[in-house]
């Protein structure tokens, strides 16, 4: 997107350049004598001055700080002093009288202000917006960041132990915990911070988290999960999605006989959703129900973007 101040400048060029020299287009023999030539230029110099005396000045001072009253003060005020200043200039406009000419220069004058008026709304306008969504944008990062720090820490320690016991027991399962552990970390300090990830590389995140999780628990334990992803190259926000997971299987896991968990992510080419199920237990703290991580039944939709 190009930027505000230069499509401002670029129209204030265009303008001043029809402004200025459509005169000697339309009436190019007026300008044939030099006084003619000069006394335009002392006019349209005067006009440029009042343009950006606005733009510059009576607008971000007078009328944003001091309001609307004492703007049209300052340009009344602005428009009687060129006024006098035209008579004391050329003393033959007071035995001459008032006449329309001096009218087509007081409403040349009201018009450049009014021109110039519009064009610093318009532009403060803008920046306006686009700071606005600028904010909104790093809202929604910070949003995002938060979640991806959601997950819980004590994950590593617990996923250590049970590695830990599976040394002794059955070490080639160990060993394969241990790969997808390593993957796992990896894959989160190189992704932490970018913007986008490829979701085939965020689901084999997920699969690997849930591998990792099935090893505190028992054969017999109620877990379904089915990962369905159409286009694994489209990409998604990283880590958006495990802190569900996780919290599905922290408040999900009682050691109660009617414990389950079922977790369904499923995609097409423009839209992710995700369903993950626990049972709710009356152990649970209010705060974590209220705060949502107790919920039975969680289903969000994002919407994935395209090829980079």
């Amino acid at each position: 997107m190009m930027n505000t101040k230069l499509v401002s400048f670029l129209l204030q060029l265009v303008l001043w350049f029809l402004f200025l020299g459509a005169p000697f287009i339309s009436n190019p023999e007026h300008f044939q004598h030099g006084g003619a030539v000069w006394g335009f230029a002392k006019r349209h110099l005067l006009y440029v001055i009042f343009f950006y005396f606005n733009y510059f000045y009576l607008i971000p001072v007078t009328l944003k700080k001091k309001g609307l009253r004492a703007y049209l003060i300052f340009i009344l005020v602005s428009i009687v002093l060129v006024f006098f200043g035209a008579l004391l200039a050329e003393p033959r406009f007071i035995h001459n009288g008032f006449s329309p000419r001096m009218l087509m220069g007081f409403v040349t004058i009201i018009q450049v202000y009014a021109v110039s008026t519009t064009f610093r709304l318009v532009l403060d306008y803008i920046n306006q917006l686009t700071a606005q969504k600028e904010l909104e944008k790093q809202n929604r990062f910070a949003e995002v960041n938060f979640l991806r720090s959601q997950i819980n820490p004590h994950f590593l320690f617990n996923t250590l132990n049970n590695i830990n016991a599976l040394i002794r027991l059955r070490p080639f399962e160990a060993e394969k915990a241990i790969g997808s552990l390593s993957d796992l970390m990896r894959y989160m300090l190189n992704t932490s911070k970018l913007e986008k990830a490829e979701l085939g590389k965020e689901m084999a995140c997920i699969t690997n988290y849930i591998e990792l999780q099935k090893l505190r628990l028992s054969k017999d334990f109620n877990l379904k999960y089915e990962i369905n992803i159409k286009d694994e190259s489209v990409f998604i926000e990283p880590l958006l999605l495990i802190g569900f997971i996780e919290n599905t299987f922290k408040h999900g896991v009682s050691g109660a006989d009617d414990d389950f968990i079922e977790i369904r992510i499923i995609s097409d080419s423009k839209q992710l959703q995700l369903n993950a199920r626990n049972k709710i237990h009356q152990s649970l703290n209010i705060s974590d129900i209220v705060s949502g991580v107790g919920l039975d039944n969680i289903e969000i939709a994002v919407m994935l973007s395209g090829k980079v």
